[in-house]
């Protein structure tokens, strides 16, 4: 690997709240799901990844990721825009295979052609530049080398013409358009889809759908200004709320979900997210 740290203190960074953290940090059914979720991408990409390779996770967040890519006896970067998150992973993060450094994804702060394997997980919908992301990506990648991308799935997530609801969304994808644009940088991709059993699936339709019920009838988004206390009480009246016995936590209360719960499939379309394998 050849990177180096940018000079710039000010590098351009803000909290979105979209950061996952260690499982200690996930406080309820929903999170411990998405949590795993996460996880589950960087365990499915270990047979990509050669002995001893060079590996980028960019927007790595606090790390999480990046540790287990090195469990697999790789050499990571992880980078990330946000400088406290970066701090943070160095602070906890101790595996001498681990390298953390802040930078964008549209200006790694790394040579050309320096990894043989680069992950982007759940980080491309949040890009208004995608193309001259995924250029950057390709930038940093050996000859040679694999590109692994995930993204949620617009089709379980969105109508037909209707704008993401998550607020840190710039677009969302589906199959072919996801395709399409890995195309105009790679000259091989392969699409498969990110799945779970009936139990997690259910959860996540219910997530989907309060999420799309909440953006309905709060379209200018005037939930997000809210001072932070108010939130807080609001979400604790929320949670005050007794749950119908369908909506209890499946996986046992405070207990974490297998990641090994997610699996690849060709079923695309009704995927979870999109699982892109790009050389």
């Amino acid at each position: 690997m050849n990177c180096s740290v940018p000079l710039d203190p000010q590098l351009n960074s803000h909290p979105t709240g979209e950061r996952m953290f260690r499982p200690d940090a996930q406080t309820s059914t929903i999170d411990r799901m998405l949590f795993a979720r996460q996880q589950a991408a960087y365990h499915l990409v270990e047979p990509l990844i050669p002995d001893r390779g060079a590996v980028l996770d960019i927007a790595c967040g606090t790390g999480y990721g990046t540790e287990t890519l090195a469990s697999f006896g790789a050499q990571v970067a992880g980078v990330d825009i946000d400088p406290r998150t970066i701090d943070l992973c160095r602070e906890t993060i101790k595996r001498p295979e681990c390298q953390f450094l802040v930078g964008s994804g549209t200006e790694i702060p790394c040579s050309d052609e320096s990894f043989d394997t680069v992950v982007s997980f759940q980080t491309i919908e949040h890009i208004k530049d995608h193309e001259g992301f995924v250029r950057e990506l390709r930038r940093v990648l050996l000859p040679g080398g694999t590109c692994v991308i995930t993204t949620p799935n617009r089709l379980l997530r969105l109508q037909p013409g209707q704008r993401p609801w998550n607020r840190f969304h710039v677009r969302e994808y589906d199959a072919v358009q996801l395709e399409e644009l890995l195309r105009r940088v790679f000259s091989s991709v392969d699409i498969q889809g990110v799945s779970a059993p009936p139990a997690i699936m259910k959860l996540e339709h219910a997530r989907l759908s309060s999420a799309r019920r909440i953006a309905k009838y709060d379209p200018w988004g005037f939930r997000h200004r809210l001072a932070p206390s108010l939130k807080k009480t609001l979400a604790g009246m929320l949670k005050s709320i007794p749950q119908p016995p369908g909506n209890r936590d499946s996986a046992g209360s405070g207990q974490p979900f297998p990641w090994n719960d997610f699996y690849l499939t060709d079923d695309v379309a009704d995927s979870l997210d999109l699982f892109a394998v790009c050389r």
